[in-house]
């Protein structure tokens, strides 16, 4: 049986011989290198066919960059990683005015804002078009193949890396409507405020969540692991209250962030 060896792993997978050449054309032109394109090829055909078709609903996206100078043969090759910071700078621009665009499927706008976001030179260019985004993207969608959309996750990660002080107003805004409230993204992007005052807010709006104890308990693990970030020691009480909670996880973190605080009302002493 033909193997690949990847990072020192033989995969046993053998090689998809029932491709069409166009198929093999895409898998081609969407591979970072020829290790890529032998993985690839080892792909059942029913996931190559789903592989090969969100390729051409990105390829309008992809025609635009290159027609505007930025010379790529898939989206996500618009990164600097495979591209370099200047070309980037060049697609910007561009990967904003189809991220804006209303009509745009959700599989496209997820490669677009995954380049985006992965780059903090972007967020002067998409971070206000992002939070338009994650107003109305609808978390329930999911595509032909009945996978659930994961554009909510990339607009998710922009506001955990680029939130800041100058647009804690817009997230206080949103945590204030009851479809945000309980937002994980939102609450955990808290954890970058520095003004005092902001903090402050923060802390409140993460303690009221706190004592409601959500019965999700990731996101109240994401609450607790905020609330330490925060140094908000005046929540101890609270928090020791959860210990009674049957999640492990959940105690666990509870006790890690009682000895951070622990730890800090020592040093004030």
């Amino acid at each position: 049986m033909d193997k690949l060896t990847i990072y020192g792993v033989k995969s046993n997978r053998p090689l998809n011989n029932d491709l069409r050449d166009e198929q093999k054309n895409v898998l081609k032109i969407i591979s970072s290198n020829d290790v890529s394109y032998q993985m690839l090829l080892r792909n059942p055909t029913e996931r190559v066919n789903r592989i090969v078709k969100n390729y051409y609903l990105r390829k309008p996206v992809i025609d635009d960059l290159n027609k505007n100078g930025v010379r790529v043969r898939d989206v996500e090759f618009a990164h600097p990683h495979y591209s370099g910071k200047k070309t980037f700078q060049k697609a910007m621009p561009i990967l904003v005015k189809w991220l804006k665009n209303k009509d745009l499927n959700y599989h496209v706008k997820s490669s677009i804002a995954h380049v985006l976001v992965e780059n903090s030179i972007a967020k002067q260019y998409a971070f206000d078009t992002i939070i338009d985004e994650y107003k109305m993207v609808d978390r329930t969608y999911k595509d032909e193949w009945d996978y659930i959309t994961d554009y909510t996750v990339f607009l998710g990660n922009a506001f955990i890396k680029w939130t800041d002080d100058s647009y804690a107003p817009i997230i206080f805004n949103l945590l204030d409507e009851k479809r945000f409230e309980n937002d994980a993204w939102l609450l955990y992007s808290l954890k970058n405020l520095k003004k005092p005052e902001n903090i402050a807010r923060a802390k409140s709006i993460l303690l009221d969540r706190l004592k409601r104890h959500p019965q999700d308990y990731k996101l109240l693990l994401t609450i607790i692991e905020t609330l330490r970030k925060l140094k908000a020691v005046e929540s101890k009480e609270t928090l020791q209250q959860l210990l009674s909670l049957p999640e492990m996880e959940v105690r666990r973190e509870v006790k890690k962030t009682l000895i951070e605080f622990d730890k800090l009302s020592a040093k004030k002493i």
